[in-house]
């Protein structure tokens, strides 16, 4: 080749000029001579070389096996990275899945313990009274304002002896703070709250008893009595009075200790109102247990299978109950791909024959999208014809590893001259 002819002035030339910033662009050029010392050879006089054909043939097929091995290298390294990541996928899963697990427990623990907390506040409080709505006069202390109402109603001799303590708690600004009265009997104190309830029902003129009744200094309004809530109860007590004003609730239907079974059965799924359901109803009996005793003990009965709903709901729920139906999911699931896998084994056998015989004939796998040779196959070969990607995906790597093992069966022992 001249070097005054234009292919060589473009081969191996040098543009004249500043070249721009920056590292140079590899060229055409560049890649030979490092293709040609990683096989070993000096790259200075590759242009010579290329003139023997043969010679240049080898090099050429040197070259190109190296960056194979290169490439097989890499995918090796980049499978076994990819298969380290997976591990550690599976096992981050692992742990997630376990915190998780911990998570729930701890906050059911949680719950369980918030439940058993109100219990027990709850119950230190069984032999208390809230009075609302008793006026604060400077003059006058809580003894002597409980005094006043346990004349009223005639409760005087249950105060003078049974009363443990009694005083004011703080309230909301601008409220009048409710005093708590503790009684040592538990007795007393339903005596002296039916006898209050029995005032205020002679009194007919509004919930409780009017003040004016109590001492005629005091101003206008209206004093009633109740039971010591805790917060929780008493939240429970509020959304209850607002469910209650609506008809659509199930709640508004509640008007006697007997319609609580019925409220029960409409809301079973929902467990949260059905174990303060059993609360309230027990609360009900045991506050109306003097008018109410046959009642009371059928409310007990139903409140147990009460409990049985729940105990069975509260099963259903559980993520070990979800996960057991989600593992006979999956054994059906794997049963099934067995079966369609046993019945499809012959069929993989003639894909992989129709993989070797397009690879063999250099026919693209494009031609299976073609429907006239695709029907024609079809038709003289009596097999389903799989599509262009299953090939690619499922059997071409099978092919091409049974033909790699059989060039190194035949080459084994044997010497090749490149």
């Amino acid at each position: 080749m001249g070097e005054s002819r234009n292919a060589y002035r473009v081969l191996v030339g040098r543009p004249e000029g500043r070249r721009p910033l920056g590292m140079p662009r590899r060229r055409w050029e560049d890649n030979i001579k490092m293709d040609l010392r990683g096989v070993g050879y000096d790259d200075r006089d590759w242009i010579n070389l290329a003139q023997d054909r043969d010679q240049w043939r080898a090099y050429v097929r040197a070259a190109m096996n190296l960056r194979v091995n290169e490439l097989r290298k890499s995918v090796e390294f980049i499978s076994s990275e990819f298969d380290s990541l997976r591990e550690e996928l599976a096992h981050t899963r692992h742990e997630l899945y376990s915190t998780q697990e911990e998570m729930k427990r701890l906050v059911q623990e949680n719950d369980h313990l918030k439940q058993e907390v109100s219990d027990l506040q709850q119950y230190t409080r069984r032999d208390n009274i809230m009075l609302f709505g008793v006026p604060e006069i400077d003059e006058q202390s809580t003894y002597e304002a409980i005094d006043q109402i346990s004349e009223v109603i005639g409760g005087s001799e249950l105060v003078q002896h049974d009363v443990s303590v009694a005083h004011r708690i703080p309230s909301r600004p601008g409220k009048t703070r409710p005093i708590v009265i503790r009684f040592t009997k538990s007795r007393s104190r339903d005596e002296w709250l039916q006898l209050f309830r029995n005032e205020a029902k002679n009194d007919g003129s509004g919930p409780g008893i009017a003040t004016k009744k109590v001492n005629r200094d005091l101003p206008a309004g209206r004093i009633t009595a109740g039971d010591q809530l805790t917060a929780v109860t008493r939240d429970l007590l509020n959304k209850t009075r607002v469910a209650s004003k609506d008809e659509a609730s199930p709640v508004s239907k509640i008007t006697h200790v007997d319609d609580v079974n019925n409220f029960e059965q409409t809301t079973a799924t929902m467990t949260t109102l059905s174990i303060h359901n059993d609360w309230l109803a027990s609360n009900y009996t045991r506050t109306h247990r003097h008018t109410a005793s046959q009642s009371s003990q059928w409310t007990g009965q139903k409140r147990g299978d009460a409990e049985k709903r729940f105990t069975v709901d509260q099963h259903v729920n559980r993520e070990k109950h979800k996960r057991g139906l989600q593992a006979g999911e999956r054994k059906k699931q794997q049963m099934l791909l067995g079966q369609c896998t046993s019945a499809n084994s012959a069929n993989s056998v003639f894909y992989e024959k129709l993989c070797q015989a397009f690879v063999s004939a250099n026919i693209p796998f494009h031609k299976l999208n073609n429907n006239v040779f695709r029907d024609f196959l079809q038709k003289y070969t009596g097999k389903s014809i799989p599509d262009e990607s299953t090939i690619r995906k499922n059997y071409i790597g099978s092919c091409y590893n049974k033909t790699i093992d059989a060039i190194r069966a035949k080459l084994d022992g044997k010497k090749i001259w490149v």
